[in-house]
């Protein structure tokens, strides 16, 4: 009689072992995954960008590509991108994460969406997807967007929109020159007519044209960094 009262109590202990596992732990797994899978509006990884266009409502619009170099802004100028700016964009694209979803029961115009402020066009390995953006919500913290083949409504993170603004100015590289500044060897200023040349011989810096001397160096460093690390003011 005890050994069947042990078998009994021995299977339900199986039994309610099973439903924890089954039930309890891998639900929660499970509904874990749909939780994450429903905060993701993207599906194309930040890794596999290759094409981005920024349309916005009013401006113009911009086109960058993914090369071998990094990016490039394509549109309306072929030129690098800011790396800045484009690291900043591709940040919230990838990483923002969906903070409400909801059926709209009034017109699109109403999110800002019926025209869109932004349509944003991501092309990578499994082709485009387009997202547009709208206005910000109540709190001024979020932002409405839509996938135009889809119903739903959702409310990102502000972020998102804020990476996409500056136009054609925040996203091309305002370096004044690009260059390697422990592989300068010489330096040629022209104005007016006037010509000045310094070489570099070793570790040390020389004044060669228009007369041959040495050079105070803080006031050349000074130079090549203005010239490494200045920006354009504005593009006409």
């Amino acid at each position: 009689m005890r050994s069947r009262y042990l078998n009994i109590f021995l299977l339900l202990g199986i039994v309610l072992m099973a439903y924890v596992y089954f039930v309890e732990i891998q639900g929660e797994r499970r509904r874990s995954q749909l939780e994450q899978a429903r905060a993701q509006w993207l599906t194309t990884a930040r890794e596999e960008i290759q094409h981005l266009e920024l349309q916005p409502r009013q401006g113009t619009p911009l086109a960058l590509a993914r090369g071998t170099q990094g990016w490039s802004l394509a549109r309306p100028v072929e030129d690098r991108a800011d790396p800045g700016a484009m690291d900043k964009l591709l940040e919230a694209l990838s990483k923002s994460k969906v903070q409400r979803r909801m059926i709209p029961v009034g017109p699109l115009s109403d999110f800002g969406l019926e025209p869109p402020a932004w349509k944003i066009r991501i092309t990578g390995p499994r082709g485009t997807e387009e997202v547009w953006m709208g206005q910000e919500d109540f709190s001024h913290r979020s932002v409405y967007s839509k996938k135009p083949a889809e119903s739903e409504v959702l409310v990102l993170p502000d972020s998102v929109r804020t990476a996409l603004e500056g136009g054609m100015y925040r996203f091309r590289n305002k370096s004044i020159l690009a260059f390697d500044r422990q592989k300068v060897r010489s330096l040629q200023l022209k104005r007016e007519g006037q010509r000045i040349r310094f070489e570099k011989r070793g570790p040390s810096w020389y004044l060669t044209v228009p007369v041959k001397d040495g050079v105070e160096v803080e006031k050349l460093d000074a130079l090549l960094n203005s010239l490494q690390y200045g920006e354009v003011a504005a593009f006409i």
